[in-house]
């Protein structure tokens, strides 16, 4: 007796085998197709080469508890509040070097030319962050808002907190990706909370991390704004 072939599937034909659309898919990144923006088929291509004993192109993650630096309010297209959470991670890069406790003077000249930037300058604004899902949540009068998580590198957050310049580049920053990513039309006028943190509990982070040990946002990588 011969062995049962592919189960078929709804319109009665066999369904593929893991081998035959691990080659689909490879066949479509030959062609030219960019699986990055087809998350759906970029996570099964991950999963079939895991079960056919494949190297994967997947980062190692770690999880991290951010530390509280200073909290944003502002508000959505719709007039509901918004709150983002400014909060600092070791673990996570930063341009130039930030071990002396000030800003690194090359970061400081791209700020002071933020709308003339050149192509080096524009790099020592390239923040690497990684943003949290939206959170419902509620104020202190129990209206309902909403609340992200923003992390950056901690030494930046702290000089963030005294200097200014630097504090509201990272704010138009936060705003703009969270725009970005969840397609949210955030109002620029905002207001400090005098809080760290908003919310009872400090949320955990997931990073990755590259052979350079440089950490960028999980799902995203490489597209954050530079004004």
């Amino acid at each position: 007796m011969s062995a049962p072939g592919p189960a078929p599937d709804a319109a009665g034909m066999p369904e593929p085998s893991p081998e035959e659309f691990l080659a689909f898919l490879e066949q479509m990144q030959r062609q030219g197709a960019d699986l990055e923006k087809m998350p759906e088929l970029s996570e099964l291509l991950q999963q079939v080469k895991k079960k056919a004993g494949q190297p994967t192109d997947e980062m190692p993650t770690e999880e991290i508890i951010p530390e509280p630096g200073f909290v944003v309010k502002t508000q959505d297209e719709g007039g509901g509040k918004v709150f983002i959470n400014m909060c600092g991670h070791q673990k996570i890069a930063a341009p130039g070097n930030w071990a002396n406790g000030k800003v690194p003077d090359e970061v400081q000249q791209a700020l002071d030319n933020v709308d003339n930037l050149s192509e080096a300058q524009a790099e020592m604004l390239r923040f690497p962050l990684a943003m949290s899902p939206p959170r419902p949540d509620k104020d202190k009068k129990g209206e309902a808002c909403t609340t992200f998580d923003c992390c950056l590198n901690l030494d930046v957050v702290k000089q963030a907190s005294v200097y200014r310049q630097l504090k509201v580049f990272l704010i138009e920053l936060a705003l703009s990706w969270v725009g970005h990513k969840h397609k949210m039309e955030l109002d620029r006028k905002f207001k400090l909370p005098k809080m760290k943190y908003k919310g009872e509990t400090i949320e955990p982070q997931r990073i990755r991390m590259d052979r350079k040990q440089l950490v960028t946002e999980v799902k995203e990588v490489a597209e954050d704004p530079v004004f």
